[in-house]
């Protein structure tokens, strides 16, 4: 079944556009690809958009040599339609708190997703469970670039910069992403 096809059938047909403007989802797609991540992990898998372009990536990755799996987190329980279960084992779906369950991860991270709420304490609570466990050259992808997310890469020494995404012809205007990675082998503590 296609992106498209999904989105008709979908629970949340009525609140997505039939026609997928890819933006984040492309970019993740070719983020995987370009740094042969093993493992992903996405904090907000809201629809499954990202999800299931990650999946994609990674399943091409799979099929070069490199394996790779994705754990995507949402605290609710009716995300993620756009996956069709597992994605043939490239995806672990989990429900509950991503800073919990980040904070309770045992495997380094080569690619952290933020895509959770904004709110300053939640990031920073967020973020910062996340430093015990990003693999060396990890990367980390913010859908907000605010203050929270520059205090925490100088805090921790990672380098950053600011993503613009600025549709064409479309209602939404755009954000500012953040993109950090840490290029020293290991992090601070």
């Amino acid at each position: 079944m296609t992106s498209t096809s999904k989105v008709i059938v979908s629970d949340s047909r009525y609140i997505n556009d039939p026609e997928l403007h890819l933006g984040k989802s492309l970019f993740y797609y070719m983020l995987v690809r370009a740094s042969k991540a093993k493992l992903v992990f996405e904090a907000g898998t809201d629809r499954g958009f990202s999800a299931f372009a990650i999946c994609r990536a990674l399943q091409r990755n799979a099929s070069e040599g490199i394996p790779g799996h994705l754990v995507t987190v949402d605290n609710q329980t009716d995300r993620g339609d756009m996956l069709e279960g597992d994605e043939d084992g490239s995806v672990t779906r989990m429900i509950g708190d991503s800073v919990e369950i980040v904070r309770a991860f045992d495997r380094p991270l080569d690619i952290f997703i933020h895509d959770t709420i904004s709110e300053p304490a939640h990031m920073r609570a967020q973020l910062e469970a996340l430093v015990p466990h990003l693999a060396p050259g990890a990367i980390v992808y913010s859908s907000w670039f605010t203050e929270t997310f520059v205090d925490f890469c100088d805090r921790f020494g990672l380098t950053y910069l600011e993503v613009a995404d600025k549709p064409l012809n479309h209602w939404y205007r755009g954000s500012r992403y953040g993109l950090a990675w840490f290029d020293r082998p290991s992090l601070p503590t």
